[in-house]
């Protein structure tokens, strides 16, 4: 963890509580970033390690006072070894706001010499116009255009090669029953 913000309740929170919170459950306490009081500002949404689905929502009170899901920062700003620690007045109760869809979008890598090992096919970064390298992925099991694209080669003729077909799961941010906006929030 690199960077984190870590939202902590008093003791005082957990006494009507008679059972042990799951980690999961304790992952929506967590934020991938520091965040500081003196950088909110209006209401802003974090993505807890819980995922974009379940995020924290941190803002002002008409009173000045900071919240995270209407609970009140008691203590904010505590600096630790890679983080910052809030404790807050009560606990936090996982909200589930964004129901993705996923689909399945489809295009080939760069058109290369056929004798080629299969592993060296390689796909665009930028699918179908989507932007998501990181779930860019060959199709499995490999499937290989053969002979359906052309490529130069070093004596400036052009080849007959293959192409790997690649795949993507772009997601279609969506909002749960319940929730909507541009931020998914409840009625």
């Amino acid at each position: 963890m690199d960077e984190f913000t870590l939202f902590v309740p008093t003791n005082a929170a957990f006494e009507p509580v008679d059972q042990q919170l799951s980690a999961a459950a304790l992952r929506y306490y967590i934020v991938n970033s520091f965040v500081y009081t003196p950088t909110v500002y209006e209401v802003q949404r974090l993505d807890t390690y819980l995922g974009p689905t379940h995020q924290l929502e941190i803002r002002f009170s008409d009173d000045d006072k900071v919240l995270v899901n209407n609970q009140e920062l008691t203590m904010p700003d505590v600096l630790v070894e890679g983080g910052v620690i809030h404790q807050i007045s009560g606990l936090l109760h996982p909200v589930l706001n964004w129901c993705n869809s996923t689909f399945m979008a489809w295009d080939q890598g760069p058109c290369t010499e056929c004798f080629q090992n299969i592993s060296n096919y390689t796909c665009p970064e930028n699918i179908s116009n989507y932007t998501c390298p990181e779930n860019t992925a060959p199709y499995v099991p490999a499937r290989i255009r053969r002979l359906e694209c052309s490529y130069p080669s070093d004596n400036g003729l052009a080849y007959l090669g293959c192409q790997q077909i690649c795949a993507v799961l772009p997601e279609d941010p969506t909002c749960c029953s319940g929730y909507f906006g541009k931020h998914c929030e409840g009625n």
